[in-house]
């Protein structure tokens, strides 16, 4: 640096960084908006539920099953006597279903979702009876395997008698805790021969609550 040269000293420089605007996510619009975290890894139907611990996961709740009475197909039924619980042997039709099978052959509906869930289900009956003689009581019930067999579910039976050639309805309700592979269907016993016609049968399940 030469003799007479002028230093001019200068203070440093600094940068700022961008700063990101302090907007609160339920204020995001356009193209601000996101899917939520891990949706791309989520099956159709699949909603995100909580854990209770701070965590969570994807799960369908989508599960419900309608089975109907196939008015085209057999349609009456005859008891000679006393019996114990039997299958309801009609035809029937899967109207509806979502993580159900159903197979007319066993008249079995399976459940086939991998989550545990409360059900609500449903099961009405209109029939006519069309032999006379005495009063015979029928009930019906259904039933679940949960790979040992078919068991009653007690909180499910209803029971009625008939009289001449009554004409009536029979339905039971209730909540039921499922799991994968379970297996359900419904029964019928009488304390006396009877002979009735079908006017209608509806059975549907709803799942309403995840369990675990």
């Amino acid at each position: 640096m030469g003799e007479g040269s002028l230093v001019l000293l200068l203070p440093p420089t600094f940068i700022k960084e961008p700063q990101m605007a302090d907007v609160q996510h339920v204020a995001l619009t356009g193209a601000d908006l996101h899917e939520p975290k891990g949706v791309a890894a989520a099956n159709d139907n699949e909603i995100y539920t909580a854990d209770g611990a701070g965590g969570g996961a994807w799960i369908n709740h989508v599960a419900y099953a309608e089975v109907k009475l196939d008015l085209t197909g057999t349609l009456t039924r005859s008891f000679a006597g006393a019996t114990a619980y039997t299958d309801f042997i009609l035809d029937y039709i899967a109207e509806h279903t979502s993580l159900f099978t159903y197979n007319d052959t066993t008249k079995e509906l399976t459940y086939t979702g991998i989550e545990d869930f409360v059900f609500t289900y449903s099961f009405t009956m209109s029939i006519a009876r069309t032999d006379v003689g005495g009063t015979p009581e029928m009930t019906i019930a259904m039933f679940e395997d949960i790979g040992a067999g078919f068991v009653e579910i007690t909180s499910s039976r209803s029971a009625r008698s008939f009289a001449g050639t009554a004409v009536g309805s029979m339905a039971i309700t209730g909540l039921h805790t499922m799991v994968t592979g379970n297996k359900l269907k419904m029964q019928v016993k009488t304390d006396a021969g009877i002979d009735i016609d079908i006017r209608n049968i509806n059975w549907t399940l709803n799942a309403v609550k995840r369990t675990a």
